[in-house]
Order: structure tokens, then C-alpha cells, then sequence
């Protein structure tokens, strides 16, 4: 069924219509776009009287708690444990590829459940049997997009939730993803009473003690190559313990940390995840889009923007091992 173009958002919301029972998964990479497009999409559905329920592989930690959300989410179930035959429709949401949609990489989505891929990746490339992908800043905007395509009254209380996927995923328009079509959007929500200086103070006016302890553990592993215009660090389950650092206090992606720095185009770090099995993250950005980060994902399995983008190792054995690995193939 998949023709390698965008559906309809008027065939998607046909095909919800006629669903009686829809799971809704959540990108395994925990953030406020993916969060909050997750929250909004639900309860869209529900308010159509159709059974939805939205699932997410990882823990939400205690970062995520700044907005009375008002969220039911099944977290830390991952689509590969569910029988999905319960289900006669799966959406996923902000999965830039098939790889994000489950921390298990053996998992294939059944070719016998209709799926629906709602992205704004640019690695996007149409997986689902419907899809409504479009480049722009955010999910949450894609979203919005869907809803204003449909000619529907966009509730006050979704419009508040999916300011805050817009602001996050487009670093507060810092980012070159953010595009024109984002700024009409936050104008638009603006003029409906989105108090838009409240979010962006909730988010940006504290943090916790941990987060600060994680940075200083970023910046102690920092290596920076001027020559080649790079930098990395590295971040091990072991040294987070060590350093007391409850990484449910922690909302910050890491390589943002050292993208910044003088002299530099590219910064990755990676991310000890899981240490039975190993499982490693791996976080890309730049500076400018003369840096597609999104190709270098793309060597790992990954994907995502041109200035930032992750993906993932798995059945590695040490940090020592992925480094290698990361730099053998990027010929650094």
C-alpha cells in the first residue's frame, strides 16, 4: 500500500474513523515533540469515541513534569512485547525511521495491521501504509498541519500542548529545521491565547543539580580535533553512578552541549544506554546544514535533521569499541 507519497489528512482520518482499536507508539527517543504529538493525537481519537492507547519504550523521567499535561501513557512497553494483533491500526509518531520506532532491532512492523506514519523527519522514508510526512520543525507541527487541513477547530488545550513540541524540537527556532510554515504556527498560537514566554520560562528558567553534574561529565570526556573540525565525548553507565547523577533529572540531548564550540563543524557523542545487552546512543549535530548530520546517521542506521540527528549501537562491547567504531567509519 505504501506508494512512497503523502496520504491525505483526509484518507488518514477516514482510516481512524473506521478503526475500533488503535495503538498510538510513541518515538523510543523521549522528548517533548514525540511526547507531546503522542498526548494530543490520543486525545483527538478518543474524543471521536474510538479506543486508543499510546505506548512508550522508555521511561518518561521527572523532567517532563514541568506541564500539567494531563497524559495517559503506557511507558516502558515496547512494541515488540505487545500482541498487536489486539489492535486494528498502529500510528507512529516522530519516528524519523523504522529503526526509533522500537528498542529491540530485530522487531519488523506486521505487514497484516494497517500502520500510519505521521513525521517531520527529512530521513523519513515512508514506512508506514499511510503516510503524512512534511519537513517542517516539528511532529507537533505536522500535527497542527493535519488539523488545519481537515478545516477542524483546534482546541485551546491542544494548541498549549503542542507549543511546547514545537518550541523544544526547533531549539527555540535556533535550529535550521525550523521553517517559515513554524513561525505562522507559533503566530497563530499566539493569537489564541498560547502563552508562548511561559513555556519557553519553564523550560529554560532551571535545572536540576544532576543536569549540571551530567554537563560537567560531558565536558571532562570532551576530545576536540581542530584540524578535522570535531569534537565527541563519551558517557558510560559507570560514570554516571559514579558521579551520582539521577538521570531522571536530566532533559538535555547530549552533543548540544559541545556543538557550540570555536573552530569545530561537527560534534557526536555517545551514550552508554543499556549494559546487558550493550546498547549505545549516538547523538550528531553541526553547526550549519553545509554539515548533513542526517547522512552521518544514516552510516549507523539512524537519522533525523541535517543539523541534528541520532542513531544506535547495539551488541557492542565497550564505549572503548564503539569509539572505534564511530571513528573508523567516519574516517576520522
Amino acid at each position: 500500500m505504501n506508494f512512497m507519497e503523502n496520504t491525505s489528512a483526509a484518507a488518514i482520518l477516514d482510516k481512524i474513523k473506521n478503526s475500533k482499536n488503535i495503538l498510538i507508539n510513541m518515538d523510543t527517543r523521549t522528548d517533548y515533540d514525540a511526547l507531546c504529538s503522542s498526548i494530543v493525537l490520543n486525545k483527538f481519537i478518543q474524543s471521536l469515541n474510538i479506543k486508543s492507547k499510546v505506548i512508550h519504550a522508555n521511561k518518561i523521567n521527572q523532567t517532563f513534569n514541568r506541564f500539567d499535561f494531563q497524559a495517559d501513557i503506557t511507558t516502558e512497553t515496547d512494541i515488540s512485547t505487545l500482541d498487536l494483533n489486539l489492535y486494528d491500526l498502529i500510528i507512529f509518531l516522530d519516528s524519523g525511521t523504522k529503526v526509533h520506532v522500537s528498542l529491540n532491532d530485530k522487531f519488523l512492523i506486521p505487514a497484516h495491521i494497517c500502520s500510519i506514519n505521521i513525521d517531520h523527519h527529512v530521513t523519513n522514508d515512508m514506512f508506514g501504509d499511510l503516510n503524512y510526512i512534511h519537513h517542517i520543525g516539528s511532529c507537533c507541527s505536522v500535527l497542527y498541519k493535519f488539523f488545519k487541513e481537515l478545516s477542524l477547530a483546534i482546541p485551546k488545550e491542544y494548541l498549549d500542548i503542542m507549543a511546547v513540541g514545537l518550541l523544544t524540537d526547533t531549539g527555540f527556532f535556533k535550529f535550521d529545521s525550523a521553517k517559515p510554515e513554524d513561525f505562522r504556527i507559533a503566530a497563530d498560537m499566539l493569537e489564541q491565547g498560547v502563552k508562548i514566554w511561559e513555556i519557553i520560562s519553564k523550560l529554560t528558567s532551571y535545572e536540576y543539580i544532576d543536569q549540571i553534574r551530567f554537563k560537567e561529565l560531558v565536558y571532562r570526556n570532551l576530545k576536540a580535533n581542530f584540524n578535522k573540525k570535531y569534537a565527541y565525548s563519551t558517557i558510560t553507565l559507570k560514570e554516571i553512578r559514579d558521579s551520582n547523577i539521577n538521570m531522571d533529572k536530566v532533559f538535555i540531548r547530549h552533543s548540544d552541549l559541545i556543538k557550540y564550540i570555536e573552530g569545530i563543524d561537527m560534534a557526536f557523542v555517545i551514550a552508554e544506554v543499556e549494559s546487558d545487552p550493550k546498547y549505545y546512543e549516538l547523538s550528531f549535530r553541526s553547526k550549519t546544514p553545509d554539515v548533513d548530520v542526517s547522512k552521518i546517521a544514516e552510516i549507523f542506521g539512524g537519522g533525523g535533521h541535517t543539523t541534528g540527528a541520532g542513531a544506535s549501537l547495539y551488541g557492542v562491547s565497550s564505549i572503548e569499541e564503539a569509539l572505534d567504531i564511530v571513528l573508523k567509519k567516519l574516517a576520522l
